[in-house]
């Protein structure tokens, strides 16, 4: 079915119907009826189960000035109740919980490896900022994927690969050990286990439901104390919403905060600094090689080093694509679990083309109202 969306005439479709949009900023019935073709187009619910690479996905736009669901649809085999694998979509929620630990006092953005863990040498220098922007020059490590490990000691094998290396400066490598040492850190900061922590600073406070889980990376739920950070969270599309409504609105939850405002922006920063090596950038594999990076999400940038105003997001490997753009005044989720079978990069290569589809029309229906 994806390579019968021709994104361009999709894309050019769906922007006739702009004008109908009211000053309230809701999706006119036309579009409306535009987006649904383009969601029922990217899910594989017609083809036998063996072919699906998509069974069913679900997308929700909501209106930042009050939160307002103006826009959902489901399309297939796709239950929004149910907590399913995110991948690396995680990593906001991952990230925006240190910078709740970091609005408690708790850490840092310049907190490092040495005061923290007790790490020596160059790699002692490493910051949390450097962390979580993947910008620290950490190698990815196996025991990241070991859920028999723990973030205790998969942190320590990480140091002994590192403390020899020479540091650049100026490397993005994308990949879990990063993460599985910012999350040691936090161990340390607070005397809790990372799972504890989350709850009481991210799932209690948001009213996440009871689902939200954090697994080994793509594990099979059985508890672990090395759980991915970056990539092994489960929840509902409900338990996301909560999130993104958070985010949106610079760190408050129903009237309370959860996160200081300036921490919320700085996460939305790019971290790259040019000229920057780029050793490992998954987003050019879906042909969006000019993106940048901030803290735990995606700076797309429209061009290289044109980063002003730009999406924030913050796709994973199954498809999963939140995203905010707070130029035009919405958020959206497109919520799928697919797989990697039928092509190279399975769900996240037909969300990256949906959402691709979608954007252009859902930001100018939004611009301006």
């Amino acid at each position: 079915m994806l390579d019968a969306l021709r994104p361009a005439v999709a894309s050019a479709a769906l922007l006739l119907s702009l004008a109908t949009a009211t000053a309230q900023a809701q999706i006119s019935p036309q579009l409306s009826q535009q987006i649904k073709d383009v969601l029922e187009n990217a899910a594989d619910n017609e083809k036998p189960s063996a072919q699906q690479v998509v069974p069913g996905l679900e997308l929700r736009v909501y209106r930042s000035a009050d939160n307002a669901l103006v826009f959902s649809h489901k399309a297939g085999n796709f239950n929004p109740a149910a907590a399913i694998e995110i991948a690396s979509a995680t990593k906001w929620v991952t990230a925006a919980t240190f910078m709740a630990l970091v609005t408690d006092g708790k850490l840092r953005l310049d907190s490092t490896t040495r005061e923290v863990l007790g790490w020596e040498g160059a790699a002692g220098a490493i910051t949390l900022d450097q962390l979580l922007s993947f910008t620290s020059q950490i190698n990815e490590h196996f025991c990241a994927l070991n859920k028999r490990s723990s973030l205790e000691a998969c942190a320590q094998q990480i140091f002994n690969v590192t403390r020899n290396k020479r540091f650049r400066g100026n490397e993005y490598a994308y990949g879990a050990a990063a993460f599985t040492v910012a999350g040691r850190m936090a161990e340390i900061a607070t005397g809790m286990k990372w799972v504890d922590i989350f709850d009481k600073y991210m799932r209690q406070p948001l009213g996440m439901s009871a689902q939200v889980d954090y697994w080994g990376l793509w594990a099979d739920g059985a508890p672990t104390d090395n759980p991915s950070l970056d990539g092994g969270l489960r929840l509902t599309v409900d338990d996301y919403a909560r999130f993104m409504q958070m985010i949106d609105d610079k760190g408050v939850h129903n009237g309370r905060r959860i996160i200081r405002a300036d921490l919320v922006e700085n996460m939305e920063r790019s971290r790259f600094q040019h000229p920057i090596r780029l050793k490992s950038h998954p987003a050019t594999a879906l042909g969006y090689p000019h993106f940048e990076y901030g803290l735990g999400n995606w700076v797309e940038c429209q061009a290289p080093r044109q980063c002003q105003n730009a999406v924030n997001s913050s796709e994973g490997a199954f498809g999963y694509y939140p995203w905010i753009d707070r130029q035009s005044g919405y958020y959206a989720i497109l919520a799928m679990k697919g797989n990697n079978r039928g092509s190279q990069q399975g769900g996240s290569k037909r969300s990256a083309t949906t959402v691709g589809i979608l954007q252009p029309a859902l930001n100018q229906a939004f611009a301006g109202n």
